[in-house]
């Protein structure tokens, strides 16, 4: 069974809103996610986060030799929502949240960000 012209007409219509709703929101650019570099403005933003994450990052802590690793999301509203963790000792995954939770960022350059991040504490 093909189509109406009025079905294929409506469907047209409803994809050229939708694209032109994501450009008005600044959705066009693809969602960044750690590691990329082939995007100049994912690099660039990539490297920001980290650096935020550092100068958020206490250098004493009191909970011994551990790491921990979380994924997570940055929002467009620039607020992180953590994905997945792990780490050696619930405290060093404590810590790691603890900055994560600490910090607000600037709104990624796409519909949101994908991230990583390695904590190592002595």
């Amino acid at each position: 069974m093909r189509p109406s012209a009025l079905t294929v007409a409506i469907m047209w219509l409803l994809v050229s809103l939708t694209v032109v709703h994501a450009k008005n929101r600044g959705y066009s650019a693809p969602p960044c996610w750690a590691g990329t570099s082939d995007v100049p403005a994912c690099a660039a933003y990539n490297a920001y986060v980290h650096q935020t994450i550092r100068e958020h990052t206490p250098h004493a802590a009191t909970l011994g030799y551990g790491d921990a690793a979380v994924g997570f999301k940055v929002l467009p509203s620039g607020r992180v929502t953590v994905i997945e963790y792990s780490g050696s000792t619930p405290a060093h995954v404590d810590m790691a949240l603890w900055i994560l939770k600490s910090i607000r960022l600037r709104p990624p350059p796409g519909p949101y960000a994908l991230e990583r991040q390695r904590f190592a504490f002595h």
